[in-house]
C-alpha cells in the first residue's frame, strides 16, 4: 500500500508537469522517471531562481535540484501526504498564474492586432 500510494503521488506530480509543457520541463525521460525523486525545471530559468527562493521563504524546503543538473526535486518519500503534494502543485500553479500575470502587465501589445501568436507563450 506504501509504494502504490508513493507511485499514485508520483504519477499526480508528473501529469501536472506533463500538461504545462509551456511552462515546465521534465528533467527525466518517462522510462526512466522515479516515484522517490520527481525533477524538473522551469523552461525560463529566471523563473526557477525566483520560484526556489520564494518557496523556501514560504516553508517549501529542499526544492533544489541536485546539484550536477539542477532545475527543482521533489523528494516523494514516504511521509509525504497527498495533502501535501497538493498543496505543492497549487503553489507551483498559483506561481506560474503570478508569473504570467506579471508578464502581461508589462507588456505593450501592438493595438488593432488580432494575431497575438508571438505572445502565446505569456498566456495560460
Amino acid at each position: 500500500e506504501i509504494e502504490n500510494n508513493n507511485i499514485l503521488r508520483a504519477n499526480k506530480i508528473y501529469e501536472f508537469i506533463d500538461n504545462n509543457p509551456n511552462k515546465l520541463i521534465p528533467l527525466a525521460p518517462k522510462q526512466y522517471r522515479s516515484s522517490s525523486n520527481i525533477v524538473f525545471d522551469f523552461k525560463d530559468k529566471h523563473q526557477t531562481d525566483l520560484f526556489l527562493k520564494k518557496s523556501y521563504k514560504d516553508g517549501f524546503l529542499s526544492l533544489n535540484g541536485h546539484r550536477s543538473v539542477g532545475g527543482i526535486r521533489v523528494s516523494n518519500y514516504n511521509s509525504i501526504t497527498e495533502a501535501m503534494v497538493n498543496n505543492l502543485l497549487k503553489y507551483i500553479e498559483d506561481f506560474i498564474l503570478d508569473w504570467v500575470s506579471k508578464l502581461n502587465a508589462n507588456k505593450k501589445f501592438p493595438k488593432n492586432n488580432t494575431n497575438k501568436s508571438q505572445y502565446d507563450c505569456l498566456y495560460v
